[in-house]
């Protein structure tokens, strides 16, 4: 899968983006948004929301993903 197949038509990447596809990272406890355990992997770059770069991000622990903005986001070790 290329890297336009996981951005909607028409939308165009911020350069300065931390994260790709396949990435491995861990998801902050900032704010009230709960608290994520372990570790995920950017399943896709999703538009930027309220000037944060969004990402879907999906655990090896749930069966499910999750819209995560990239303030939130740190590399896995």
């Amino acid at each position: 899968m290329t890297r336009s197949h996981l951005v909607p038509k028409g939308v165009v990447l911020d350069p300065k983006r931390h994260f790709s596809p396949g990435d491995r990272v861990t998801v902050s406890a900032l704010g009230a948004g709960p608290r994520l355990r372990g570790a995920f992997r950017i399943m896709a770059v999703l538009p930027p929301e309220g000037g944060d770069n969004r990402y879907r991000v999906k655990s090896d622990l749930e069966q499910y993903e999750r819209v995560v903005g990239e303030s939130r986001l740190i590399p896995a070790k």
